[in-house]
């Protein structure tokens, strides 16, 4: 039954010092820890609603160093992932959630409900780390540095290189970046060409025509045709040729031929002979086909590399560096998939191998390096196999890397790339690694879910979240910040015994870091709930100036993003945190984004994921990078203010009223006349939760004349200390108001209402009004004599009728 696959937490006991898992239709998940537990907390003052900050640090603490007890951390499908859910759940529990939940994420359960769609069979596949080591050898002595593996990701149709287990010895290196088409430049020729769509790309290499002949003479109505599986010649007649043309195609046979579109290369005569030359040398590749829309021929390939390093007759590795923390995690990916994917230029469009000087380099590499920008840490990501799980064709059937990388800090990085730059003669380090992977096809994982206990409305679901999951090291603010942030709002809303306008499920998402794969199978398995609102919590609690990083904002509704601009302003965050502010109206990167295509939802995320130094690092025994000494909790106080107050606006109606009120007229010190000028109001206001940001407007009227209109005369924003909040507000005659009978009207705006006004969205933002009687004032002050002067001529001469009579009369006159 698909409901087996969803756990009830009360069936799951503590029996065993280790995780035990058994795989099947009623799985059990036993954990013993030994951390810190979270103690209730009997107390709940009105004057200290706020949320716990120490139960929020004591979360990210325990979570973080989950890291000290299972080697892969918190990584998706582990034991140490595992063991988080099991301590969120149990956190759940004594903060009196409702109906908590472990949720499988098993591809079972969803081809129960869309058994036509295979591809989600892999939703709980990944690569696994099993063992491995890297060795640095210099003048026979080893070192071992701190590093982390990358998988291979690629499908070679040959074996089976997910299931592999890698072992070399004596590996020299090699700079990363002799693919790299900068490297070539001064021995390249580029042409303008003509691409049929998007799609259209050529990587390979052009071979010899059979009949050589053609390239003798120049022909304006010449097209050479060159398929990389026979390199057949043909001439055609077109009217809209004017040059000569290569013609490049795949064979019709490749099954990627939707990425296999004809390339057209137009030729100018000046460089007729030039690629005649080329092509002669029987050493050509075809590399840098962009959107640019020029092709790139690359000769004397095998020439370059061996005058730089001498001949390449040894097996190496590739060592690069990262690229500065400006670029984006995107380009990162890329450059990696470029430079170190051998079968990059082959198996990833042309599923065949190259043939010439490039293969017979590439196919001595046994793997990469990478080496961080920073001494200390180094960086940590998946592979693309993994990470794209739910449609791998997206890219092209595409995965990477083709062979092993690790990762390494700039300290060792940087050494061993000034050897990789030597000749053959001049290096000294030698590397030996191994790596056993496999490839799992039922990793555990779960989702972590429970619900609030009052709320107005069940028919609708606003869900809060955050990751739970990380990498191999603490993985502190990406994301049990998020997480702790996530339960600490939790904690509150119970222990004050708050009422959501909706039902509010909060998901500790699992697999983030792989593909959102919590969010993906909690989505497709929930398809007929109703989900009004997902609100997701990521990367924060960090402080960096240097570079600067931004608090990003991410909503498809502008009008999430213009609250919660407003709601930074109220709390004073940039003024505490120096950091700016960048609204982005998209969907975040992150869990909420998978919701977004469902009907009627509203989704918001924040986080600080740009030029932070620490994304996804680790080092010195996970100690540094994205670790909790790097919390602020000055921040995290912050940011935790911040989630409330969105959760707040977005979810509940803080309901709000006036009592014991009265509005009493009375003569002002200044008033010489000893009549009233003056009216003293003086107000309760109540409100349900606490410490809520309330707005109050005051209006006059002047009810000696009738046409007369409320005027707005005072704004005043309070916030509640507790639940109820005493004021006294004095309304007094001025320059503007002149003496006479007025009424005062006041209206009441909760923390949401507030924002709806400021805003000017929706009508009727207030939640309580009050009016007073009628009170007559009159001020002794001159400016009054001349203003009810003024008052007379306005009431006795402009009325409506003189007002149409002066009209006409200008009327007459400008037609004159």
């Amino acid at each position: 039954m698909v409901f087996s696959k969803i756990f009830s937490r009360k069936k799951i006991i503590a029996l065993f010092l280790s995780l035990i898992i058994f795989c099947s239709s009623t799985s059990v998940i036993s954990i013993s820890y030994n951390m810190n537990t979270i103690q209730k907390t009997n107390e709940y003052k009105k004057e200290n609603f706020e949320v716990d900050q120490k139960f929020i640090y004591q979360i990210i603490e325990n979570l973080s160093h989950i890291c000290y007890n299972y080697s892969q951390g918190r990584t998706y499908g582990t034991s140490g992932e595992n063991f988080a859910a099991n301590y969120i759940y149990d956190f759940m529990d004594k903060i009196n959630l409702k109906n908590n939940y472990l949720e499988k994420i098993c591809d079972e359960s969803l081809l129960s409900i869309y058994p036509n769609i295979t591809r989600y069979k892999l939703i709980d596949d990944k690569i696994q780390i099993n063992g491995f080591s890297l060795k640095i050898y210099e003048n026979g002595t080893a070192e071992s540095p701190e590093c982390f593996p990358i998988a291979s990701g690629a499908n070679n149709p040959i074996y089976d290189i997910f299931n592999y287990n890698y072992s070399y010895k004596n590996l020299r290196l090699l700079p990363g970046d002799i693919f790299d088409t900068n490297f070539f430049l001064q021995n390249s020729i580029s042409f303008p060409c003509k691409l049929n769509n998007y799609k259209s790309m050529i990587i390979g290499e052009i071979i010899l025509p059979r009949n050589d002949t053609i390239f003798n003479s120049y022909d304006d109505n010449k097209i050479i045709l060159l398929d990389s599986n026979n390199s057949q010649i043909f001439t055609k007649q077109e009217k809209d040729i004017k040059y000569p043309k290569f013609v490049l195609s795949y064979d019709s046979n490749n099954k990627y031929d939707s990425y296999a579109n004809t390339t057209f290369i137009q030729v100018s005569k000046e460089n007729w002979y030039k690629i005649k030359e080329l092509v002669k040398k029987e050493n050509v590749i075809i590399t840098n086909i962009i959107s640019d829309g020029n092709i790139t021929l690359i000769y004397n390939y095998e020439k370059i590399i061996e005058d730089k390093f001498g001949p390449i007759d040894f097996e190496y590795m590739f060592i690069e560096g990262m690229p500065s923390i400006n670029q984006t995690y995107t380009e990162l990916k890329w450059k990696i998939l470029k430079e170190f994917n051998l079968s990059y230029y082959s198996l990833l469009f042309l599923k065949t191998y190259i043939w010439g000087a490039i293969w017979k380099i590439g196919n001595k590499c046994r793997g990469g390096i990478i080496y961080d920008n920073d001494n200390e840490t180094h960086l940590m990501i998946c592979s693309l196999k993994d990470y794209n799980y739910i449609d791998i064709s997206q890219a092209g059937g595409a995965t990477w890397p083709y062979t092993p990388l690790f990762s390494i800090n700039n300290t060792i990085g940087s050494k061993l790339y000034k050897d990789a730059c030597l000749k053959i003669s001049e290096k000294k380090y030698k590397v030996e690694y191994y790596l056993d992977q496999s490839y799992n096809e039922s990793a555990i994982s779960y989702n972590v879910a429970g619900n609030n206990s009052k709320y107005e409305n069940d028919s609708k679901i606003a869900i809060i979240s955050a990751h739970y999951d990380g990498y191999w090291g603490q993985s502190s603010a990406d994301d049990a910040v998020g997480t702790s942030i996530m339960l600490g709002i939790a904690k509150l809303i119970e222990d004050y015994k708050l009422e959501s306008k909706y039902k509010i499920r909060y998901v500790a998402f699992a697999g983030e870091e792989y593909g959102f794969r919590g969010s993906h199978f909690h989505n497709l398995f929930h398809f007929n709930d109703s989900i009004a609102y997902v609100i997701n919590f990521e990367e924060e609690g960090f402080e960096q100036h240097n570079p600067p990083v931004k608090l990003l904002l991410y909503s498809p509704n502008g009008s999430i993003l213009d609250a919660a601009e407003i709601i930074l302003e109220d709390i004073g965050y940039f003024e505490k945190t120096q950091t700016e502010i960048e609204r982005n109206k998209k969907p975040g990167p992150s869990d909420e984004s998978v919701f977004v295509k469902r009907p009627g939802i509203n989704t918001f995320c924040f986080g600080k994921d740009h030029n932070w130094t620490d994304y996804h690092k680790t080092g010195l025994s996970n100690k540094v990078g994205d670790c909790i000494d790097n919390i602020n909790k000055s921040l995290l106080n912050i940011v935790s203010e911040f989630s409330w107050r969105m959760v707040e606006y977005l979810l509940f109606n803080p309901n709000c009223w006036f009592t014991n009120i009265s509005f009493t007229s009375f003569n002002s010190k200044n008033n010489k006349n000893n009549k009233n000028d003056s009216i003293m109001i003086h107000f309760s206001i109540n409100s349900v939760i606490p410490k809520d940001k309330i707005m109050l407007k005051i209006y006059y009227r002047n009810e000696d004349n009738l046409n007369d209109y409320y005027h707005l005369y005072q704004i005043e924003n309070f916030i509640i200390d507790s639940t109820v909040l005493k004021k006294n507000i004095i309304f007094s005659l001025n320059d503007s108001i002149i003496n006479g009978d007025y009424s005062i009207k006041l209206e009441l705006y909760n923390s949401t209402g507030r924002i709806n006004e400021i805003m000017n969205i929706n009508n009727k933002n207030y939640n309580d009004t009050a009016s007073s009687n009628i009170l007559h004032l009159e001020s002794s002050l001159l400016h009054q004599e001349k203003i009810s002067i003024f008052n007379y001529v306005f009431k006795n001469f402009l009325n409506e009728n003189n007002i149409i009579k002066l009209k006409i009369f200008f009327d007459y006159i400008l037609r004159k």
